[in-house]
C-alpha cells in the first residue's frame, strides 16, 4: 500500500475512534464494532477499507489514545487529523537543504532561479561534463 493511501486508511481510524459525525462511521460503530473495543474486534467480513484498517490498526496503535475530552494523536489532543501529519510519520524524511534559501528566497529571477537549481543539484549539463 502506497504512503499516501496508508495516511489516508490512518485518517479513517481516527474518524472512527473520534466517532466523527458521518453515516459511515455511525454505520462502523453500529454494524462492526457494536458496542465492543475497536482495537480487540476481529472480523474477517467487510469492504476492502474496513480490512485494511482492521490490517493495519496495530501498526499504529500506540499514536492513539481515547480519552473522555477526545482523540489524541501522539500525545496532542486533536479536534480534526490532518492527513499531512500522518504522511510524514510514513513518508520518507525531507533532509535540510543549506543552499534552498540562496536559490528561492529574494528578489531573484525565476529563470535563474531554475538554473541555479539545475547547476546545484547537478542536472544540467555544465562545460566539464560535456568535455568529459
Amino acid at each position: 500500500m502506497g504512503t499516501w493511501n496508508l495516511a489516508c486508511v490512518v485518517r479513517h481510524i481516527w474518524a472512527v475512534l473520534f466517532r466523527q459525525g458521518s453515516l459511515w462511521v455511525a454505520w462502523i460503530w453500529e454494524y462492526r464494532i457494536k458496542g465492543g473495543n475497536f482495537w480487540t474486534l476481529t472480523s474477517k467480513a467487510g469492504s476492502w477499507l474496513w480490512q485494511k484498517i482492521l490490517k493495519i490498526r496495530d501498526k499504529v496503535r500506540g499514536w492513539f489514545s481515547v480519552a473522555s475530552d477526545g482523540v489524541y494523536w501522539k500525545g496532542a489532543l486533536m479536534p480534526k487529523l490532518c492527513i499531512r501529519k500522518v504522511w510524514e510519520e510514513f513518508g520518507p524524511k525531507r533532509s535540510y537543504v543549506p543552499w534552498k534559501t540562496l536559490i528561492w528566497k529574494g528578489p531573484n529571477i525565476p529563470r535563474n532561479q531554475f538554473l541555479v537549481w539545475l547547476v546545484v543539484t547537478d542536472c544540467i549539463t555544465t562545460g566539464e561534463k560535456a568535455q568529459g
